[in-house]
């Protein structure tokens, strides 16, 4: 049976989804149909557990002549033993980590977790102010299933996770997107992923932007929505009924008060001047206070 031989990974809102969405459309590579198995994040509190060979079966439909098979997870960048399950699993697979300015990645995953119902609080300052408590499994909403997604301080720690990654799996076999880049000239980051996996460029593709941010039209109907989706998966269902599309609405992300944007780029300071040495190129944009 197939392995899995390529992990996309980075964080929620670093464009993975966009980027899962172009692999898909290429020859070569095969998506499965669930989006993120989580399965070699084993150290995360509430992950997917997929017995080994539900997993295998999520690739038993791709070709022969794909060399590539898609493992389209971000919470493995985050998780401490999934790199090392991955490569214990499949020695040869190849990495590729989407990263972002960790303030704005912050915000955007606070918008994600309170539209997932992880979250509960009505302001990203307060989530943040909460995450060291949270630490504690104190303050956490009833509705968290997955309470270690709620600390926005170490999830957007990218520099130290990418560091970690290049430690376990050599430099050459990870290739990195900057989200920058990839909303400044999507053509040419899709270029680069091509000439990382040895794949011709497709030209047609359509280029555009996944996964924005959303809220919900009814909390209430959304709580529903979950507890079904939990059945489902309990009965081994996977597939959407399209109801949870419905309730979904898109939003203006909020404006970070200017006091606190320098908190958090403070916070992240440490974490930008690692990612600068590990990929070599100037991030100061990031850590700029002015304006």
């Amino acid at each position: 049976m197939p392995k899995p031989n390529l992990f996309l990974m980075g964080a929620p809102k670093c464009g993975t989804t966009t980027i899962a969405s172009w692999l898909k459309e290429h020859p070569k590579v095969f998506v499965p149909e669930v989006k993120e198995p989580n399965f070699f994040n084993k150290d995360h509190k509430r992950a997917r557990r997929l017995s080994y060979g539900f997993y295998l079966r999520l690739y038993e439909q791709c070709l022969e002549n794909m060399p590539f098979l898609l493992d389209g997870t971000v919470w493995y960048l985050y998780s401490n033993v999934a790199a090392n399950n991955i490569l214990h699993f499949n020695p040869d697979s190849l990495f590729i980590v989407c990263i972002r300015n960790p303030d704005d990645m912050a915000l955007s995953l606070y918008l994600q977790l309170l539209q997932s119902l992880e979250e509960d609080q009505e302001s990203f300052t307060s989530g943040w102010e909460l995450q060291w408590k949270r630490a504690q499994n104190q303050c956490l909403p009833k509705t968290c299933q997955n309470p270690e997604r709620l600390l926005y301080g170490p999830v957007c720690s990218l520099g130290s996770q990418l560091e970690r990654l290049y430690d376990r799996a050599g430099k050459k076999r990870v290739h990195v997107v900057v989200l920058d880049d990839l909303v400044r000239d999507p053509a040419l980051v899709w270029e680069g992923i091509c000439r990382f996996l040895g794949l011709e460029t497709i030209q047609q593709l359509q280029w555009r932007i996944e996964n924005p941010a959303s809220g919900h039209r009814s909390r209430c109907l959304a709580r529903l929505i979950r507890a079904g989706g939990r059945l489902k998966k309990s009965l081994g269902i996977w597939h959407s009924f399209g109801l949870g599309k419905w309730n979904v609405k898109p939003i203006k992300k909020p404006e970070i008060p200017a006091d606190f944007r320098m908190e958090m780029i403070d916070y992240f300071s440490r974490e930008v001047s690692k990612l600068e040495c590990l990929l070599g190129r100037s991030l100061a944009h990031w850590t700029r206070k002015e304006g």
